[in-house]
């Protein structure tokens, strides 16, 4: 009878999850939904690559998930709907915790009864902002939230010593480190927790933390072979206004009303059944208040700590970033909640979560509606129609354009940032059709045309643009005819390169008795690989003039050539550069002497064949 009890809890508790993720998408996703969300989809469909793109953190856990599902919108469906499921998930695990806690007569039904709660409170609390950023718009905070604890329930309640006890809640524990190294740090806070509630090291607890910080190290290492952005500056100045910004921020996530309604609501249900519970009914005892002290001290050392990041500062102090400390809160919840349902009757228990559940069915209650009509699609129609093929401008509107095609069975490429991890896909797409039509068209958005080509420099190489064509304020549509894979400089685009010395004449940069740089810029993006470096003009005396070329405002020099005395034409040739990765704004710069004589023509730096001999 208790099995069956068991199953039945646990039946209910799968179909609940199922239900409240899907309302939560249909009543959410049609205004929720931006690039950085739907970019899942495109990587899913495009490209899977081993991080989110443009990043080297983030394990595109999500995109792997759903590739089987080749159609756009159920891919786009399921991308959203797994996310949902993990947030309730994490809502039921900390339910089913706080009832063994708790110590609940039947912790299955107990953590039902407050999963439903919970669910109600999640919808009617928080704004749909809120709601859509928590529980459709990050899976690496929901999923790795809820691994990482599954990974340490499985080790606490293990039932067996043998080493196979450890492979699932190492795999977990892994997958969790991966979508977000964050989460090292409330998994050594939970171990330093569990030892000062028990008072002694536990080497189970030990060995646990041990592994999370073996594969937080294990993929901060591996992140470096994907790039060598940072994400751990921190600075203490930017304490006051992180707190103030970030305290706004997580103050605008709840609903005021709604949020004092509710809680009033549980706390005098919890006084009611507090005062006519019998005595031996659950308490919160001693390991209940270390729990709550500790998520209180946790949530108060994320606040500090990441509103000091310099990376939390450049994303605007957002409170997404704090999603683990609502986490933290969430538990707290969960735990009054569970007892309050712990000291009513069994039957006023089911009752409230009946209720409840009714109250979060009707706040999510929608009729779906189709992927086409949702606002991120609607905006992008007002700019251009289903067809562009190729999109390059604002990110926000450049990837839900993209997928609109896709959406329409239309081919169609990202030009702008993330463009660049799509790389051999759309320069297929693209030498493929100036082959055809002799050119092809990108849709410039809401950016002006040499942001569009600087963009597309990064995204797919250089390509020389035949002319523009401005179809409305924000609509400009590239017509590019020629590839060229590397970097050529002649006739007006050299004259209008930026220059400390010299002077401007038939096409050239000549010296003119001054020392200093002839020519600098044009600070384009360049693709890892190995070039060929011609410098074109005429000399007649070049002791100590050279060519360099330099990045990140000229403090680091990729290569260095001198200039050689010549009147054929060619001042450096055959030069070969290495780069060993992808190199932003490089610059190609002439620097000369008082006593040279050099007049530059042009420069190219030509893509070399992988296999071309060094």
């Amino acid at each position: 009878m208790k099995k069956a009890g068991t199953r039945l809890s646990l039946g209910l508790a799968c179909i609940w999850l199922c239900v409240m993720s899907t309302m939560t998408v249909w009543k959410f996703g049609p205004t929720a939904l931006n690039a950085d969300i739907l970019i899942n989809t495109v990587m899913s469909l495009q490209k899977l690559t081993l991080y989110y793109w443009g990043q080297n953190r983030l394990l595109n856990v999500l995109p792997w998930a759903t590739t089987w599902l080749r159609d756009p919108a159920a891919n786009l469906f399921a991308v959203l709907w797994l996310t949902a499921l993990s947030c309730f998930s994490l809502l039921y695990l900390f339910s089913h915790f706080a009832a063994k806690v708790l110590k609940a007569t039947d912790v299955n039904a107990t953590a039902l009864q407050a999963l439903m709660v919970m669910s109600s409170a999640f919808v009617l609390m928080l704004t749909p902002r809120a709601i859509g950023e928590i529980a459709i718009g990050h899976i690496e905070y929901a999923l790795a939230a809820l691994l990482g604890g599954l990974s340490l329930y499985l080790v606490v309640n293990r039932r067996s010593a043998r080493w196979w006890s450890w492979v699932l809640p190492a795999l977990t524990l892994t997958v969790a480190m991966g979508m977000n190294p964050s989460t090292v740090i409330p998994a050594v806070f939970a171990v330093m927790v569990l030892t000062l509630y028990r008072r002694r090291p536990a080497p189970a607890e030990l060995a646990w933390g041990g592994l999370a910080i073996l594969a937080f190290v294990s993929w901060t290492l591996i992140s470096r072979q994907f790039g060598d952005a940072s994400y751990g500056h921190f600075d203490l100045s930017l304490l006051p206004t992180g707190a103030r910004r970030v305290g706004l921020g997580l103050l605008e996530t709840l609903r005021g009303t709604a949020s004092l309604v509710f809680a009033g609501c549980v706390f005098g249900a919890w006084l009611l059944a507090r005062s006519g519970a019998s005595p031996s009914a659950p308490k919160c005892g001693r390991a209940t208040r270390y729990i709550v002290a500790g998520a209180l001290v946790f949530s108060a050392g994320w606040f500090v700590l990441f509103a000091s990041s310099g990376w939390v500062a450049i994303n605007q102090f957002s409170w997404r970033y704090f999603t683990y400390v609502i986490f933290a809160l969430l538990l707290l919840g969960t735990l009054f909640v569970t007892h309050a349902l712990c000291l009513l009757k069994p039957a006023l228990g089911k009752l409230a979560a009946v209720v409840a559940a009714l109250v979060a069915a009707v706040a999510t209650w929608t009729t779906p509606l189709p992927v086409e009509q949702y606002k991120v699609f609607q905006r992008v129609n007002t700019q251009t129609r289903p067809g562009g093929h190729l999109y390059a401008g604002d990110y926000w509107v450049v990837w839900p354009s993209v997928l609109r095609d896709m959406l329409h069975q239309q081919e169609a490429y990202g030009l702008a940032f993330r463009g660049e991890a799509n790389r051999d896909a759309a320069l297929a797409y693209m030498t493929q059709h100036i082959q055809q039509h002799g050119h092809v068209d990108v849709y410039c958005l809401n950016e002006t045309a040499d942001t569009c080509q600087q963009q597309i420099a990064r995204s797919v190489g250089q390509f020389k643009a035949a002319g523009v064509q401005r179809l409305s304020d924000n609509v400009q549509v590239l017509r590019l005819n020629r590839y060229q894979p590397g970097l050529r400089i002649m006739d007006e685009d050299l004259l209008r390169l930026p220059s400390a010395v010299g002077t401007t004449s038939e096409g050239a940069r000549t010296t003119d008795g001054r020392r200093g740089f002839l020519l600098y810029g044009p600070y384009r993006f360049l693709h890892a690989g190995r070039y060929q470096l011609v410098v074109n003009g005429t000399s007649r005396f070049t002791e100590g003039a050279y060519v360099d070329l330099a990045s990140r405002t000229g403090r680091q020099i990729h290569a260095k050539f001198d200039l050689r005395p010549n009147a054929n034409g060619e001042l450096v040739r055959d030069a070969v550069v290495h780069l060993d990765r992808d190199v932003n704004e490089l610059e190609v710069r002439v620097w000369v002497n008082a006593n040279n004589a050099v007049s530059v023509t042009g420069y190219a730096l030509q893509r070399l064949p992988d296999d071309a001999a060094p």
